[in-house]
């Protein structure tokens, strides 16, 4: 059984510019029992879809779908996905859903599983992918190509070499395999696509990885890949201190990009880091920073990374505050060329932890975010998912939620690089229809916010 209030969106219009329509903002709470959340968004037509994993016997996905205003259009669970979901891309005749399962061959390892919908929530498809004889396989990301394929980023694990190497694979519009590979640097490097990105429409793809040799720091590792996966270009980035990259995507069509992820402070403290270059292996990156909060006991993590209509660099992740203890959700604007910080926002409550783990950009200059939030209110569960509709600014117009301003400050930072020796393998896949069930389960939607 589940209960469901009657949607209510924030009663806030506003009127952007004499060109713009009315937009409402607003911000929900999507409870499932006994736990979930969200780890991706994606925006499509005036409408709105965000992607999660309920902590449920077996494990399922869910795929909730609103109006660009907030009105609840309809809700899917998935799965099983025993081992959670990944991300979520539109494709022109649908969604894809990414998610991780048992492997078929021994349920102790991991298999990648893709599902296609229509955009009602329609089963179209689903398949399974894993690699036998003690590999696990996770996805970490995707993009699409040609606006029918998808092109996913992740890791494959030997447990017989003890290998951690990237790992990128193309499915056409059915989910067959176009074309698989590992990258490396050599066999003692432990490696892990963390993003990819697609130039135009698959002319190339950019594929962030962090990577780390025996006794080493972590480093960062950025390859530029042909369609047909090929090496285009590569370059090693060493931070002057641990940090771990999340996301990377392209800026302009000079192939210019931008990475996010957290870099370590001190006292066990992480702050936020931003870094634009260009895949000039001889080249220094054009400009890289870290924001945080100095004066304070505070961990900045990014998790996401846009562009916003103007080609400025939003940021979502979270920062702890520095009196409460207590995570908000962190949106940081940066001006892309420089680096900049435009403006930043922290949202949430003095009374749970709020955390936004993906966002999108919509065609009206603003933004859908997406997370979690931790002990919200007496009666709802452990851990409930958030979404939200966003001003450009990254906030609501008004004070209707918590709303701080750190004053986060900016310090450059400076990164060696060089062009690695680097590898690249075919591992020996195997792909197969998947049961994946999907049907309807429509949560308990609250205010985020009293």
């Amino acid at each position: 059984m589940f209960k469901r209030t009657v949607l209510l969106s924030i009663a806030l219009l506003v009127l952007v510019g004499a060109s713009r329509n009315a937009v409402a903002y607003w911000a929900h709470d999507y409870e499932w029992d006994p736990a979930s959340d969200f780890v991706d968004v994606r925006y499509h037509q005036n409408r709105i879809f965000m992607l999660g994993k309920v902590q449920h016997d077996p494990r399922y996905a869910m795929l909730v779908a609103e109006s660009l205003g907030g009105a609840f259009l309809w809700s899917k669970w998935i799965g099983p996905m025993d081992r959670g979901a990944c991300c979520l891309e539109v494709v022109d005749d649908g969604l894809v859903v990414v998610g991780h399962n048992s492997a078929e061959y021994d349920p102790t390892y991991n298999a990648v599983v893709v599902t296609k919908l229509d955009f009602g929530g329609g089963f179209m498809w689903s398949r399974a992918y894993e690699v036998p004889d003690r590999n696990n396989v996770y996805a970490r990301d995707i993009v699409v190509a040609n606006k029918r394929h998808v092109v996913i980023a992740g890791d494959l694990y030997s447990y017989n070499t003890s290998n951690l190497d990237s790992w990128v694979m193309r499915l056409d519009e059915l989910g067959n395999v176009m074309w698989q590979y590992t990258y490396y640097h050599n066999d003692s490097t432990q490696e892990r696509a963390m993003g990819i990105d697609a130039l135009g429409d698959g002319e190339l793809f950019i594929v962030s990885s962090n990577w780390q040799s025996p006794g080493s720091s972590n480093n960062f590792w950025v390859m530029e890949l042909l369609p047909n996966g090929d090496y285009y270009s590569y370059k090693d980035l060493y931070p002057p201190m641990r940090a771990y990259l999340r996301e990377v995507k392209y800026v302009t069509p000079n192939r210019n990009y931008a990475l996010t992820g957290y870099i370590y402070h001190n006292a066990h403290r992480w702050d936020i880091l931003a870094l634009m270059d260009y895949p000039d292996p001889y080249m220094p990156p054009q400009w890289s920073k870290r924001f945080g909060v100095y004066n304070q006991a505070l961990n900045d993590i990014g998790f996401d990374l846009v562009q916003s209509h103007n080609d400025d660099l939003i940021i979502a992740g979270y920062s702890i505050h520095p009196i409460f203890g207590n995570a908000y959700g962190a949106l940081l604007r940066l001006r892309w060329w420089d680096g900049m910080k435009l403006c930043e926002r922290h949202l949430g409550g003095q009374d749970h932890h709020d955390l936004f783990t993906a966002l999108d950009r919509t065609e009206d200059r603003d933004f859908a975010v997406v997370g979690w939030n931790r002990n919200f209110g007496p009666s709802a569960p452990q851990q409930s998912a958030w979404g939200m509709s966003l001003d450009t600014c990254g906030g609501f117009p008004g004070n209707w939620c918590v709303d701080e301003t750190y004053d986060m400050h900016s310090y450059d930072i400076d990164f060696k690089y060089n062009k690695p020796e680097v590898g690249q393998g075919k591992p020996d896949l195997k792909d197969y229809d998947f049961g994946i069930e999907v049907f309807d389960k429509e949560p308990f939607i609250t205010y985020l916010c009293p």
